[in-house]
């Protein structure tokens, strides 16, 4: 296999997908770009963002052609290797993960090594695809888990994660995410082509209203250092993060509320027609009993013809 070939000369548009993650670098910054591949997203740093960009990249070919974007390229096992030799302490200002931590076997302990290499004010930015998405979701309904070349199921994917297991990864390693973003994707236009039309309708309810992130394809986060200085920073995105759930929530109570209402219009439909009903049936019991002896005959005649066509029927089978 060309092991390039997910890696050709590409223009980048920062406004789609994980690449909105590049918006949240400062020109001029250090940064440390882990898994750069070929450098075309260190191209970028470096064109638009002036940045000075340290590389660091596993394939060797790779490596040698990120070479011409990046100050220098580190090659290796990213979680073998020794970073004590290799960079100053709180040197950098960003440590950049473009779709790499789910490539990891031990995400959180990269993470450890690598945040004594951030400067006091500095954070990780990283994008994360969404195993918690419909479309994974309903595959593994059918008992299905079918690994792809790319997407949510990349065949090197070995780790996979939610929003509540992003978070509880960095705040575990000494970090706090004060930005969070979602890049959404509607389950049929992924790479899975979900047919809605294949699964009843109360399984796709409950998926979309017990998973917030039913269509969350990838998370998008900026991670500080944990310090005192900055709580009051976390204690503001923490309480952003819940407005955001709360207004969710309240989004959903307000669309059942408005189906109870309708469900409620139509019962009051249906007890106006049962009154009417009832209504029409006293009036037609008073106009009866005027007539009492109309009554008794009416009576007399139903049962007479109820027990001759009982005696017919049984006469008839034998």
């Amino acid at each position: 296999m060309d092991q390039l070939k997910f890696y050709p000369e590409r223009k980048i548009d920062l406004d789609v997908g994980s690449y909105r993650a590049l918006l949240w670098i400062e020109t001029k910054s250090k940064v440390l770009e882990l898994g750069c591949a070929t450098g075309y997203i260190s191209k970028v740093l470096k064109e638009k963002f002036e940045c000075e960009v340290t590389g660091f990249e596993l394939n060797p070919i790779m490596a040698k052609e990120a070479e011409t974007y990046c100050d220098r390229v580190f090659v290796g096992d990213l979680e073998a290797f020794n970073f004590v030799n290799a960079f100053e302490e709180e040197y950098f200002d960003i440590i950049l993960c473009i779709d790499v931590l789910e490539h990891l076997k031990f995400p959180d302990l990269v993470l450890r090594k690598l945040r004594d290499y951030l400067k006091p004010e500095g954070c990780v930015v990283a994008s994360i695809p969404n195993i918690a998405h419909a479309s994974v979701i309903l595959e593994m309904l059918e008992g299905e888990f079918c690994y792809r070349e790319l997407g949510l199921l990349d065949s090197t994917h070995i780790r996979f994660f939610t929003r509540k297991s992003i978070i509880s990864m960095f705040e575990k390693e000494g970090f706090f995410i004060t930005l969070l973003e979602r890049v959404i994707t509607d389950p049929r236009e992924t790479e899975f082509k979900t047919e809605f039309s294949r699964y009843p309708q109360e399984i796709l309810n409950f998926i979309q209203t017990n998973n917030l992130e039913w269509n969350s394809y990838q998370f998008i986060v900026k991670a500080e250092k944990c310090s005192e200085k900055n709580t009051q920073k976390r204690l503001i995105s923490e309480n952003e993060e819940l407005k955001r759930v709360l207004e969710e929530y309240q989004l959903k109570i307000k669309e059942r509320y408005i189906n109870i209402k309708e469900l409620e219009q139509i019962d009051n439909e249906k007890t106006q027609q049962v009154n009417q009903f009832q209504q029409k049936s006293l009036i037609i019991a008073k106009e009866l009993a005027k007539y009492p002896l109309l009554i008794r005959l009416f009576t007399i005649g139903y049962r007479l013809l109820a027990k001759i066509y009982r005696i017919f029927t049984k006469n008839s089978y034998r």
